[in-house]
């Protein structure tokens, strides 16, 4: 297949499907028109055939070619969400010979790609959906048009059809590394300047949980057991508002240079994004360099699954393990600087010392392992679901990757304690708790918000890049969420015209 994804205007792109040999054709998009301009060969040179323009209802989003077709067609996307299909004339002009209008106007996804028998397949769907199901249409030769052969729906529970193309491209951008290579490394955000930093940790056995004779222990924290952990990268700090802002707002997506590497920008623009806060999600603490909050477990692991398509690099969040192993950093002792939470102050931002506040991250003193606010700052989700009985459950004492999978929106677990907690037992180690329907009590909004919690101005996140990558099926796992949204009525197949 080849694709343009988010075509810049005055640019100029190069086409071509090396595998089944086609020559490449030369995009012009500009403020005039769509210029395509096929090399033809005469003779022994090679010179460009005549210029075809055409023009559109709108933009175009993308133009794939069908390779397989007969008559040499190619298919595009326009901004409008409508599709043309072009053609070679017998001179070689490109013309516009049909165009399939789509009157559900809400879609915010369309992929296209070749299909068998010489016709192609459309994915679609509305932004409120995708994490329920996705449309698709195939298209099939009829005489000189497509006509639609068959439509129907796709679940994307499981994230089956999109984790198959993302895996391959993860595997390809993942080169192997062994325990004793994992250095810490500095990432950027493709498209922008920001940048995240990754810690390595260690693979290793710790107890995990509290004794009962630690201030503080509360019940859901024992017994203590022992857990395998594998090597993993976690994040330096938490994630910023600058990391979480591109993927709050798609329109992000037009910064990256589609020439670069226009399948990760595919994918990408194929997977789930949030909706809108419906206030300054802030709430005036500040932005450049302060962690970013109020985020459900829901959106927290679509930012991970997102970053993944746009670097090449499989993130997910923490399970509730590899987090308490990685905030005790081979301490045994209530908090990883001692029993003594008189020292929280120089770890933890906290109700003492916060001024009611979140701070920029890395700031406090970070632990052993060079990890900043794993104490205090804000709280941070983790992948399992919560139960108090967890720890006495064989599945707790598997070890390596695993976790209490989820199979509903609430509870999810959460550590570290947060800027708002005046209780200093809370910040412990071995420190549980769950996150609540009352943290999206006052949305006024029904169904109530998915991706973000208008009572919780206080959690956040950080990431995990596990050493191992996980196989298609476990990934899918990883990045499985649930929540209470009904799908809604789902749209008719577009016509064709």
């Amino acid at each position: 297949m080849a694709c343009l994804t988010n075509l810049a205007p005055d640019q100029l792109f190069a086409v071509r499907d090396a595998e089944a040999g086609a020559p490449p054709v030369f995009y012009l998009y500009s403020t005039n028109g769509h210029v395509v301009r096929v090399p033809v060969q005469v003779g022994r040179k090679i010179q460009f055939g005549p210029p075809s323009a055409f023009r559109a209802g709108s933009d175009l989003l993308r133009l794939v070619s069908l390779p397989d077709s007969a008559t040499e067609d190619f298919v595009t996307v326009h901004r409008d969400r409508s599709v043309s299909v072009l053609r070679r004339d017998g001179f070689g002009a490109i013309k516009v010979v049909q165009v399939i209008t789509n009157e559900q106007w809400y879609n915010s996804v369309n992929v296209l790609v070749p299909a068998g028998q010489n016709g192609f397949v459309r994915f679609w769907g509305s932004q409120h959906t995708l994490d329920q199901f996705i449309c698709f249409s195939v298209y099939a030769p009829k005489g000189d048009h497509y006509e639609l052969d068959r439509s129907g729906y796709l679940s994307l529970s499981e994230n089956a059809l999109l984790n198959p193309w993302l895996y391959q491209y993860i595997q390809k951008n993942s080169p192997e590394v062994k325990p004793p290579e994992m250095l810490p490394y500095t990432n950027a955000i493709p498209g922008t300047k920001v940048t995240y930093a990754m810690i390595p940790i260690p693979g290793g056995e710790f107890m995990m949980g509290s004794p009962e004779n630690e201030p503080g222990h509360r019940p859901d924290e024992g017994p203590v057991h022992r857990v395998k952990i594998e090597p993993f990268w976690m994040g330096k700090c938490e994630v910023t508002w600058n990391e979480y802002d591109f993927f709050q707002f798609k329109e992000y997506l037009n910064k990256i240079p589609s020439s670069r590497n226009p399948e990760n920008v595919s994918l990408v623009d194929a997977l789930s994004w949030p909706t809108r806060a419906v206030y300054e999600p802030t709430l005036g603490m500040g932005k450049d360099g302060y962690p970013a909050i109020s985020m459900s477990h829901h959106a927290a692991v679509k930012y991970c699954q997102t970053l993944s398509a746009l670097t090449g690099h499989f993130y997910r969040l923490p399970t509730e393990a590899e987090w308490e192993y990685a905030c005790r950093a081979g301490t045994k002792s209530a908090y990883y600087f001692g029993d003594n939470p008189k020292a929280l102050a120089e770890h933890a931002w906290m109700a003492d010392n916060s001024d009611f506040r979140y701070h920029k991250v890395g700031i406090k003193k970070p632990n052993p392992w060079g990890l900043h606010d794993m104490y205090g700052n804000v709280t941070e989700w983790c992948l399992d679901r919560y139960e108090a009985d967890f720890y006495q459950k064989p599945m707790a004492q598997r070890g390596g990757n695993a976790w209490n999978e989820s199979d509903s929106e609430y509870p999810h677990v959460v550590r570290g304690g947060h800027w708002d907690m005046d209780d200093l037992l809370q910040f412990r180690s071995a420190q549980r708790a769950n996150s609540d329907p009352a943290w999206n009590a006052s949305d006024p909004q029904l169904p109530k918000a998915r991706d973000f919690l208008s009572n919780a101005p206080w959690v956040g996140f950080r990431l995990v890049r596990q050493l191992k990558l996980p196989s298609p099926e476990e990934m899918a796992r990883y990045w499985k969420t649930v929540t209470s949204w009904d799908a809604p009525q789902k749209p008719l197949p577009s016509g064709s015209r």
